[in-house]
């Protein structure tokens, strides 16, 4: 494994104009989106999640993601974080946008493990409920959304509610939910809907946002599908 072509990809796919034919070439010489940098529990595409939305280049991310799928990279290799697996998965939640979700959506579509999966739904929680503060500005508001929109999008794919009790339980898919019964499946065009926050409910303030109540509604009607609580 040459950990200096990696280190190349790495710096290639963390510009904000990104260069196709140089991070092919990359790929063709042996380059692994997934294989170790010279700090081994990093990874070029775990770098790439990780600073995309603070550097404002979160829309190449499916563009990225797509290149390496069509040069053969399997998604199943994205492992759940235990120990000293890598966390790519876990660092997406930090670009949370429309590349985000867009990204992930070509990853379940491609092989990705449902405990990969979980990986972006437990860090988006863990932080909304104890690390990021119960003041709502624009731009957390934008970010919780598209976390959570990404988090619904996923939902959509009913092998993957199935297979996974935690996203179930996340987005309050059960029994006692009687007023949740709407179709998952079409979560998927994730832009029809839009988000409400009740920040009245929250009980960790001022230093989190557990229990803050959202409730998603159809652009078009305005008639509410969804109701769960951060």
């Amino acid at each position: 494994m040459d950990k200096y072509l990696n280190e190349r990809l790495c710096a290639a796919i963390t510009q904000k104009q990104i260069d196709k034919e140089h991070i092919e070439q990359l790929i063709n010489e042996g380059a692994d989106p997934l294989g170790p940098l010279f700090d081994e529990k990093d990874t070029a595409i775990g770098e790439l999640f990780l600073v995309a939305g603070t550097e404002g280049i979160s829309d190449n991310i499916p563009v990225i993601v797509e290149m390496f799928i069509e040069k053969g990279l399997d998604c199943a290799r994205f492992s759940k974080t235990d120990g000293d697996s890598h966390m790519e998965l876990w660092s997406l939640v930090h670009s949370s946008s429309e590349g985000a979700c867009e990204a992930l959506k070509i990853m379940i579509e491609n092989n990705l493990r449902v405990s990969a999966l979980e990986d972006f739904i437990c860090h988006f929680y863990e932080d909304c409920e104890y690390c990021d503060g119960s003041e709502m500005d624009d731009e957390y508001e934008e970010y919780i959304t598209w976390s959570l929109k990404t988090i619904m999008m996923c939902a959509s794919y009913p092998k993957l509610l199935k297979e996974s009790k935690y996203l179930r339980l996340c987005i309050e898919m059960n029994d006692t939910n009687k007023e949740n019964d709407y179709d998952l499946t079409k979560f998927k065009n994730y832009n029809e809907y839009e988000y409400y926050f009740d920040l009245s409910t929250i009980d960790t303030a001022p230093y989190g946002l557990r229990n803050a109540g959202v409730e998603i509604r159809r652009k078009e009607t305005g008639e509410v599908v969804w109701r769960l609580h951060i």
